[in-house]
């Protein structure tokens, strides 16, 4: 009874987890399922670009990231472009999951504009008036 019970737990979760060897598709064993290709842009160019803290190029530029079984991130991503000269460094943030939790949709370009300042409101709080 235990040798059925244990055949029987092995095919009903074995199913779905084999991929050919040198593919990229593993299913929904926690293990990313493809790779997608964001393209990276800024205006004005040459912004530099870092992901997860690491340096890849200066814009305009292109990432590969890993999609779970679903086509969304596999992991989370962190992508920060910091400007040429005058500027603020900006940061886009993706969540990610290889079991599919987050459903974040992967782009397929992302636009930093470096020109961009902090936002402030303009408070009048002069009472006098």
């Amino acid at each position: 009874m235990k040798t059925v019970s244990a055949i029987i737990i092995t095919a009903l979760f074995g199913l779905g987890a084999c991929a050919q060897p040198g593919s990229q598709s593993y299913g929904r064993a926690g293990i990313a399922h493809g790779e997608k290709t964001i393209q990276i842009l800024s205006d004005p160019p040459g912004a530099r670009i870092e992901v997860d803290n690491d340096y890849i190029g200066t814009t305009p530029c292109s990432i590969q990231v890993r999609t779970n079984f679903e086509g969304n991130f596999f992991q989370s991503y962190h992508i920060r472009a910091l400007p040429v000269g005058f500027g603020y460094t900006q940061e886009k943030y993706f969540y990610g999951s290889p079991d599919g939790y987050w459903k974040q949709t992967i782009p397929a370009r992302i636009f930093f504009e470096m020109g961009l300042g902090p936002v402030t409101p303009q408070v009048d709080v002069n009472i006098n008036e």
